[in-house]
């Protein structure tokens, strides 16, 4: 049985899926305009299906915090 990785950083996510021995598929998502700047080195893990017993992963990066002064 595979790991529960819903909210965590995709590397941990990889890590946890292989010690458990799960196959499965990542799939990243983007913001379809580029009003929302994001970080493209900490892509984390936002949906997760099994199905016929590979585990596929949505993946989204974290956006970029702007300042507030």
């Amino acid at each position: 049985m595979a790991p529960d990785v819903v909210g965590i950083p995709l590397f941990e996510a990889e890590r946890r899926l292989k010690e458990a021995g799960a196959n499965y598929h990542v799939e990243v998502t983007r913001p379809v305009r580029g009003y929302f700047k994001i970080d493209e080195t900490r892509p984390y893990v936002i949906r997760e299906c099994v199905r016929d017993a590979v585990v596929s992963l949505t993946v989204a990066c974290k956006q970029v915090r702007k300042d507030v002064s």
